[in-house]
């Protein structure tokens, strides 16, 4: 077995660690920058600015223009089930759906291989007759790493 490719999987999930962490320090700098920033585009009443910060490789001039956007999100305030039936008491029942969960639903699938090292097949044979009809399952194998 040739040990040297191991090595660079290991190597390349530590590069991959580094960057990671990196990036999240760079996300919370930005952030941090962010807040205030907005709050000197408001302040100023500017929608927008565009700054120059740097140049590409034939010496032109890399712009970037830096922008408010405002964006609304709904949720429910006194449950699902309450904003589900205001929908439907409204007219907009067509935004009311039954969903599963992928993830719920794959937690309860994991419960019938406690072991973690059955079959997909076997899992399947003993699930209730109408959810092998209903269901799929995918198994997922993958290489990681970590530290020791």
């Amino acid at each position: 077995m040739d040990t040297d490719r191991f090595v660079t999987y290991g190597v390349l999930s530590d590069r991959e660690s580094a960057l990671k962490a990196e990036l999240k320090s760079i996300s919370e700098q930005r952030r941090q920058l962010g807040e205030e920033l907005l709050d000197d585009l408001l302040d100023a009443g500017f929608p927008k600015i565009t700054v120059t910060i740097g140049q590409n490789d034939s010496g032109q001039p890399v712009n970037k223009t830096i922008y408010i956007q405002r964006q609304l999100w709904a949720g429910h305030s006194h449950g699902k089930e309450a904003l589900t039936d205001a929908l439907k008491e409204s007219g907009y029942e067509e935004l009311v759906k039954d969903a599963v969960n992928t993830s719920t639903l794959s937690a309860m699938i994991r419960e019938y291989d406690p072991q973690n090292n059955r079959p997909v097949e076997d899992i399947m044979a003993e699930l209730p007759a109408p959810l092998q009809e209903a269901i799929k399952i995918t198994e997922k194998v993958e290489l990681r790493s970590r530290n020791c």
